[in-house]
């Protein structure tokens, strides 16, 4: 977006009293009134406004509520950094046709006002979650609100010959959002989660073998021994040794992990989902 369509956004969603405090020149010192910022504001790509007024309606909705559950003594208005405003609404304007986008970027604008939690906002948020798909932010919600402090199991199926060499089927098996099934989807998902920073994985395990059950139940993984079975019914009805057959068909195998928050991921979504 360029300025003025920023300005015209911020316009559309922002309450009425918090845009009095900002659009006014004496409001706050020279350089963070609204027009001062925009005009330092540097926005490479332009959006046009048309594009995000399917969205408008629904993202001051969601702004107005959020800033219902303070009060106003938990409001500060001096001091608001709006080149960050700025920036997380150039940034997100790309993305806004996600819901989970959306609440994200609503806690975003909302709590650059609320006194806890403005100095905990970070220019590069808005980055992040330009970054994010929305089955990105689900996860992260999903991991967020199950283990905000703990680890939990993740694992590679990993196909392990008789000769000892392996190949990786899977990786970063993730089964904690029951809404998408497909372990390839999920996977990258995973994996752009940590490469955010947000998540860190390691190859280690710390729970029993109970713990591991489900990635033993998935269908990928039962279709994958029932293949191997398979091979050796056939070896078997041909005729070749059992000993023999034993070292032509691999086995498939779980490489066990654990999964977490890092602490910009803890930071990160106590904002961005509180």
């Amino acid at each position: 977006m360029d300025p003025i369509q920023l300005i015209t956004f911020l316009k559309e969603i922002l309450p009425d009293e918090i845009q009095k405090k900002l659009i006014e020149p004496t409001a706050n010192s020279l350089g963070n009134t609204l027009g001062d910022a925009v005009e330092v504001m540097s926005a490479p790509v332009s959006i046009p406004l048309k594009y995000l007024s399917g969205y408008v309606k629904d993202i001051k909705s969601k702004i107005d509520y959020k800033f219902s559950t303070y009060s106003k003594s938990e409001i500060e208005y001096e001091n608001i950094d709006l080149n960050k405003i700025l920036k997380y609404s150039n940034d997100l304007s790309y993305s806004l046709d996600s819901e989970e986008i959306r609440n994200i970027f609503a806690n975003l604008i909302t709590k650059s006002f609320i006194k806890n939690d403005k100095y905990s906002l970070h220019p590069a948020f808005s980055a992040i979650v330009s970054e994010l798909s929305p089955l990105d932010a689900r996860n992260l919600a999903i991991i967020y609100e199950t283990y905000p402090k703990e680890s939990f199991a993740i694992v590679d199926y990993k196909a392990v010959s008789p000769n000892g060499s392996f190949n990786i089927l899977k990786y970063n098996v993730f089964l904690e959002n029951t809404s998408e099934t497909n372990l390839d989807v999920q996977s990258l998902s995973i994996e752009n989660l940590e490469r955010l920073k947000l998540v860190k994985i390691e190859e280690k395990f710390k729970w029993d073998q109970s713990t591991y059950d489900k990635f033993m139940a998935t269908s990928f993984y039962l279709e994958t021994e029932h293949g191997y079975k398979k091979k050796k019914e056939i070896w078997d009805l041909a005729g070749y040794p059992k000993e023999e057959i034993e070292t032509w068909v691999s086995e498939l195998t779980l490489v066990k992990k654990t999964c977490e928050l890092s602490s910009l991921g803890k930071l990160f979504c106590e904002i961005c989902f509180n």
